[in-house]
């Protein structure tokens, strides 16, 4: 649903605005379009209907409900499979790179 902004008439909508009392003065009529373009852009992000943006999460609850031997973590499909293989990846590394680093940290360097 449209939301009636101030200034617009249900007929003429952005016309009569624009020629109203003051459209022949230059600049008037310029702050009125700039008015007009805002409010415009302003209300476009927020145009989606109720039935367009649904609520998602019963059928999320259903699907990661289902006993199918997946673990859970990993029922999201193949976004949550590479999300969880380099976030182990990167612990592995880690993990590698600290033990590395302790033990050069222990082993002291032979001065000749």
């Amino acid at each position: 649903a449209i939301l009636p902004v101030r200034g617009f008439s249900k007929c003429g909508g952005r016309r009569d605005l624009l020629r109203s009392e003051a459209a022949n003065d230059k600049k008037t009529l310029k702050m009125n379009r700039a008015l007009v373009a805002r409010s415009l852009v302003s209300r476009a992000g927020f145009s989606t209907s109720a039935r367009t943006a649904g609520n998602k999460v019963p059928q999320m609850q259903k699907e990661m409900q289902v006993p199918d031997g997946k673990l859970l973590y990993l029922k999201g499909g193949s976004g949550d499979r590479i999300f969880y293989r380099t976030t182990m990846g990167l612990v592995i590394f880690g993990v590698g790179y600290s033990l590395i680093s302790l033990v050069v940290a222990m082993l002291p360097k032979k001065n000749e």
